[in-house]
């Protein structure tokens, strides 16, 4: 259904301009996620920092990075310019939506402990218990969408980002004894005010 969706509804946008490959950049990006994003995981696995196999691909991923900065710097045509995060709207937008994204998944993960391991739920109905995220996503895309069409889009994400902080800060209170539809409500909120955020961007 999403892939049909997508031929049928998604525009084909396409550049005037026929931009160069930049391999350099592509490697350099590629691999300095995946190191850091393989640190990080083992961190998690290992339940500590100390160990040479979560140092070294941490370190090796943030100099990666760096290496990927500096060069898409003396790129003529680069495939990220990160001067641009130099510009206070493009480069704070670019934060709160990388900090979104992060509480996001830190959430998801939380809440899938939460629902199967604490509360016992089979997969099918941990899922289950989600779909309040989808709903508040589908009703927040277009509402952020039309909002922003009239007021501007700092009126509408600066609330919007304030209630996802909350809703996403509520999840710490969660026990064995919070009845399912208030966490049900919260999942709500947070699908609503995240999604109110990302369509308009």
């Amino acid at each position: 259904m999403a892939l049909a969706g997508i031929i049928l509804l998604v525009p084909n946008f396409r550049s005037p301009v026929v931009r160069p490959m930049d391999p350099a950049g592509m490697l350099l990006s590629i691999s300095g996620l995946a190191a850091l994003t393989y640190g990080l995981i083992r961190a998690g696995q290992v339940d500590g920092w100390g160990r040479m196999d979560v140092c070294m691909p941490i370190a090796a991923g943030l100099v990666l990075m760096v290496a990927f900065v500096l060069v898409e710097l003396r790129v003529k045509e680069p495939s990220f310019d990160s001067r641009m995060l130099a510009q206070r709207v493009f480069g704070g937008g670019n934060a709160s939506m990388a900090l979104l994204l992060f509480s996001v998944a830190a959430v998801t993960f939380c809440n899938a402990f939460h629902m199967q391991g604490a509360l016992g739920y089979s997969p099918m109905k941990a899922g289950l218990a989600d779909v309040p995220t989808a709903i508040g996503a589908v009703v927040g895309a277009p509402l952020g969408a039309r909002l922003v069409s009239r007021w501007s889009l700092r009126p509408v994400a600066v609330p919007a980002i304030t209630v996802a902080a909350l809703s996403f800060g509520t999840v710490g209170f969660l026990d064995l004894h919070t009845p399912l539809v208030w966490i049900e409500i919260l999942l709500q909120m947070q699908g609503l005010s995240v999604s109110m955020v990302m369509a308009p961007r």
